[in-house]
């Protein structure tokens, strides 16, 4: 289930997202409508906008201020905000909360921590790898091929080529949340986050892009240089505005000739794991054939 957080947290994470967004789509605040009107009516109403705060664990002094914040960016009074009044409102929240003191914040933050640390103590959840499939198989993710694993046969960082995307999951409400793609050898992989904590890396080849399918189609661009890819996938709780989903960080690098070889026999390599085969071994013994070849 997502968690219920106080709304300065929510209020926090939800102006850095929708800063970066509209910074690169001037669609963001018809987007954040969209996100949040539960009843799809073009309006949101005041419980629609604190829908993803936990009211109950609000003091009186936070609830009173939400209120004034909506009420004042509510201009025609009929209690509901519309496109054109959810920047207002935006900035209002943001203007009523920075008036809380630093300490009054931090209280209620490191109380709703404290009461997070217990449900995930008492769910049994730990830091987790998450899960794998490959070609339909799951496989062990610390089993899997990683940059050192590539190291002598010469692979370098492609220059400006990390970049963050986050997977949304609305329809998705819990875990755990799954996103399936294909390399560009072609195969198919499924990544799984079943806790907050889950993170895994995975390594791949890519070429320009990545085409991502969860809740919903997204895509990712890299370099033409890149011919191996590095992401790491973590949980991204939701905020004020957005869904929950999974947070990508994607780094790519350039392989030499005989790295690139070695690539393109990637199921090859995922075949022998599966087989459990350490993959340093694997790839290590696929280059080895290739070099016979030449």
């Amino acid at each position: 289930m997502q968690e219920k957080r106080p709304l300065k947290q929510i209020l926090d994470a939800s102006l850095e997202e929708v800063g970066k967004e509209a910074a690169q789509k001037p669609t963001a605040v018809e987007e954040v409508m969209q996100n949040m009107d539960k009843d799809i009516d073009g309006f949101l109403s005041f419980a629609e906008v604190t829908s993803r705060a936990d009211m109950g664990k609000m003091e009186e002094k936070e609830k009173k201020m939400a209120e004034n914040a909506f009420n004042t960016a509510d201009s025609d009074k009929d209690g509901k905000l519309s496109v054109a009044e959810l920047p207002v409102a935006i900035e209002e929240f943001r203007k009523k909360f920075e008036s809380l003191s630093a300490a009054e914040v931090e209280d209620v933050e490191n109380e709703q921590n404290a009461e997070n640390s217990l449900q995930l103590k008492k769910s049994g959840d730990s830091k987790g790898l998450g899960k794998v499939k490959y070609d339909k198989k799951f496989i062990d993710v610390r089993k899997l091929p990683t940059l050192a694993d590539f190291a002598k046969m010469g692979v370098s960082y492609v220059s400006g080529s990390s970049t963050y995307d986050t997977l949304r999951y609305a329809r998705t409400g819990n875990f755990p949340l799954k996103v399936q793609f294909t390399d560009s050898t072609n195969g198919v992989w499924e990544v799984f986050i079943t806790s907050e904590t889950d993170e895994l890396h995975l390594l791949f080849p890519c070429s320009r892009q990545i085409i991502w399918y969860g809740d919903e189609r997204d895509r990712t661009g890299f370099d033409a240089q890149c011919n191996i890819c590095k992401v790491n996938f973590y949980y991204q709780p939701s905020s004020w505005f957005n869904s929950h989903g999974i947070r990508l960080h994607a780094q790519c690098y350039a392989l030499d000739e005989l790295g690139y070889r070695v690539s393109g026999g990637y199921s090859e390599i995922m075949k022998d794991i599966q087989q459990g085969i350490d993959a340093a071994t694997s790839i290590a013994d696929l280059a080895a054939k290739i070099k016979g070849l030449r």
